[in-house]
């Protein structure tokens, strides 16, 4: 007989107590317990993402009456979430059992002709035809799973789940249930944005805009009598026929692939039925992301580049003009508005995603999750907040522009360097420019220095100070970065002679390059007070 697992008590959820050590939690104590709890600590920031979701999920359904400002501002000032109403909630669920007759976040009484292995769920893992970027699992010998691992990989599946190939039919309750191309999962496309704080009880609720007017049909999937009623379908012609979200709460619990699980005798899980469920809504209704708009694709979710990281374009994330800023950050906004935040609190900024292979969308290179630490000052629809934002703007364009220039002077150091100094193989120069870029170091370390700067933002008296600061550390890194890049080609009379002018001609410059980014923030200031 397979032991039961009921999400609601079993612990399977990483996370980090206010000391920092990991332990393992259930459903219950995330939520009853947050206080008590520092962030949720998964390996993948997939899992990371989905989870909260999750509970985002049944905080929703558990606190259904909280529809004001004043109802979430008790809620942020109480000592701990309301243990009451969670557990009032969570005893009145019958579809939370991994294993049970109605499994959780999956089809009951789903049969197919053949099972996959469970590691078919880990977005990173090879199996079928995933290449082997992270791990070495194979479909020919299963990897086993405990049912803790089995939850976690369940849950990001059904919201991170790459759209590949064609699905296998399925058959439910002896129904057969024809299944389109395999579609990507409800949160793939495009990076999730979230807040963390201090505790998990404020990441919940900074992440937790209020619903005035649910819909009553916004119910999560382990609610329903009967979860195929929300599946996709097969027109006659064979379209699909996809329903439209109801609200956040579907959208964090969303069947986005058929899956049963099939847990062996020991109790580990191996293997599973796995199929294409509910095609992902594709309107801007997600509160974690942002959109941007195009004329060809209307609105379309922000997606993460592979080559920089995210703080990079921080300044167009928090922008309005042509997007739609997360809801998550517009009820932060608000929240400092009304004043139950501190406008100079610091929150982190977490950004969450995958990266694809450009003309490839079912290749991925790989997913990351990039922190920066956020002033809610910057967020408000202000003209302080608009100043804020402008000088994040101003500093993030100095560091391209001078990331620009280096890019041009360790190509002169190149083609300087190679023979024959008159004219050496563009190829060749390209490749040694590649191989002694500057820029890879010289981006790393600045995120440190962003930091810092974003700190000082928390003033609107000190963006200058902070800008000047930042300005110095710009310069600094980049000198450094291209000197380590000049040491890569030895110290032979040919490299000295292809290094020395061009590196001394760029610190040279450098002072001048400070006068003019020390002037800009005024030049633009006039420049808007012409308008």
């Amino acid at each position: 007989m397979i032991k039961p697992f009921d999400v609601r008590r079993e612990r399977f959820i990483p996370s980090s107590d206010l000391s920092g050590v990991v332990h393992e939690y259930s459903v219950a104590d995330c939520l009853t317990q947050a206080h008590k709890i520092l962030e949720l600590a998964c390996s993948s920031p997939l899992e990371t993402v989905a989870l909260l979701r999750l509970l985002l999920a049944i905080l929703y359904q558990a606190f259904e009456d909280v529809t004001t400002d004043e109802d979430w501002r008790d809620l942020w000032n109480a000592p701990s979430l309301p243990k009451d109403k969670i557990e009032a909630y969570l005893n009145r669920q019958d579809g939370m059992d991994l294993f049970g007759e109605k499994p959780f976040m999956q089809i009951p009484k789903l049969e197919m002709k053949a099972f996959v292995p469970l590691s078919a769920l880990a977005t990173e893992a090879a199996v079928g035809n995933n290449a082997t970027l992270f791990d070495h699992r194979s479909d020919v010998a299963p990897q086993a799973y405990t049912p803790s691992e089995a939850a976690r990989m369940l849950i990001a599946s059904q919201s991170f789940a790459l759209g590949f190939g064609r699905a296998a039919e399925a058959r439910v309750d002896g129904k057969a249930w024809p299944r389109p191309y395999l579609a990507d999962a409800i949160a793939l496309r495009g990076v999730c944005i979230f807040l963390t704080g201090g505790s998990l009880k404020e990441t919940l609720l900074l992440n937790m805009p209020l619903r005035s007017n649910p819909n009553k049909k916004d119910v999560p999937a382990w609610e329903l009598p009967d979860p195929t009623t929300t599946l996709d379908t097969l027109s006659k012609d064979g379209k699909r026929i996809s329903q439209p979200e109801n609200g956040p709460v579907e959208r964090y619990a969303w069947l986005s692939r058929m899956i049963r699980l099939l847990p062996d005798d020991d109790g580990l899980v191996r293997r599973m039925y796995f199929t294409q469920g509910r095609e992902a809504d594709k309107t801007p209704g997600d509160m974690m992301k942002a959109f941007v708009q195009s004329k060809k694709e209307g609105m379309f979710p922000l997606s993460l580049s592979a080559s920089k990281a995210s703080w990079r374009d921080l300044h167009a994330l928090l922008e309005t003009e042509g997007k739609q800023k997360p809801a998550i950050l517009h009820h932060v906004a608000h929240q400092v508005v009304e004043e139950c935040l501190d406008s100079k609190a610091l929150y982190g900024l977490n950004i969450v995603g995958l990266a694809t292979d450009p003309g490839k969308a079912g290749k991925f290179l790989l997913w990351r999750h990039d922190r920066v630490a956020l002033p809610p000052a910057l967020l408000a629809e202000n003209d302080d907040a608009r100043t804020l934002r402008k000088y994040v703007e101003l500093a993030i364009g100095e560091a391209e522009e001078i990331a620009g220039i280096l890019g041009q002077r360790i190509y002169l150091v190149a083609r300087r360097f190679l023979p024959p100094l008159d004219n050496p193989d563009p190829n060749d120069v390209r490749s040694l420019t590649s191989s002694i870029d500057p820029r890879v170091a010289y981006w790393a370390r600045l995120e440190t220095h962003f930091a810092v700067f974003l700190e000082g933002l928390r003033d609107i008296n000190s963006c200058e100070e902070a800008l000047r600061v930042w300005q110095h550390g710009v310069e600094a890194e980049a000198e450094r970065a291209l000197r380590e890049s000049c040491r890569q080609l030895g110290e032979s009379g040919r490299a000295m002679r292809a290094t020395a002018a061009i590196a001394y001609r760029f610190i040279a410059d450098s002072n001048e390059r400070a006068r003019l980014a020390a002037e800009k923030p005024k030049r633009q200031a006039a420049k808007g007070a012409s308008k």
